[in-house]
């Protein structure tokens, strides 16, 4: 939804006819703002390993049992 936003003023920017983008240094939307997103160098997320997630698992079972128990 925001790279739209930032399209749309680019190309907003772009048609105004005292506006000029390329002298400016705005080349693109991703000039106006740039979001983590667009970063070309970003990393992959951090995915759990097997055992993490069983981990995890064992833990949320257990605060289920001790949530019924509970009531």
């Amino acid at each position: 939804m925001w790279s739209a936003i930032r399209w749309h003023a680019y190309r907003i920017m772009g048609a105004m006819p005292y506006v000029d983008l390329r002298g400016n240094g705005i080349l693109s939307p991703k000039d106006l703002i740039r979001f983590p997103w667009d970063d070309d160098k970003a990393t992959t997320p951090d995915i759990p390993t097997e055992d993490e997630m069983e981990e995890m698992q064992e833990i949320l079972k257990q605060m289920n049992l001790k949530t019924a128990t509970q009531k």
